[in-house]
């Protein structure tokens, strides 16, 4: 069969019969990091949500998303493959939650590496404890700004 067929020893896990890291990426078959896409959901929901608190300093967060937003497709990898940029920059971007966010478990698709995943998702949670501290300490400060109905 060419297709990913179900294995008798566990029924509900999936054995890989073509391109194994597209399958796995996408969820059928067991990886070493199965909770990627969820902590990279969660990741963009802290960001996006330090970016809206931004509003208690500026009137307008809407500059903000995009300049986050920008920087994903730059660094992130979305126009150009990081292997592709200069050493400096792919360094850069490799720093950055973008790497993680985009790049790691896009190019799972093209070859599935378990040491890779396992290191896309240690970064994502690294991120995830940065972003909540940054929207804590954001948040708490906010309310000290904030003035509703004169107080």
């Amino acid at each position: 069969m060419n297709g990913v067929e179900s294995s008798e020893t566990t029924p509900f896990r999936y054995r890989c019969r073509i391109r194994p890291g597209a399958a796995r990426s996408i969820g059928l078959c067991p990886s070493p990091a199965p909770h990627t896409f969820g902590d990279g959901g969660l990741l963009s929901l802290l960001c996006n949500a330090t970016i809206g608190l931004s509003a208690f300093w500026i009137v307008d967060a809407s500059p903000v998303q995009w300049v986050w937003q920008k920087s994903s497709f730059v660094l992130g990898g979305l126009f150009v493959p990081l292997s592709l940029y200069p050493s400096w920059l792919r360094t850069l971007a490799l720093m950055t939650p973008f790497s993680a966010l985009l790049h790691g478990p896009g190019s799972m698709v093209f070859g599935f590496d378990p040491r890779a995943a396992v290191h896309t998702a240690l970064k994502l949670v690294a991120w995830i404890a940065v972003a909540t501290v940054l929207l804590v300490v954001l948040h708490r400060r906010g309310l000290r700004v904030v003035n509703i109905h004169g107080g």
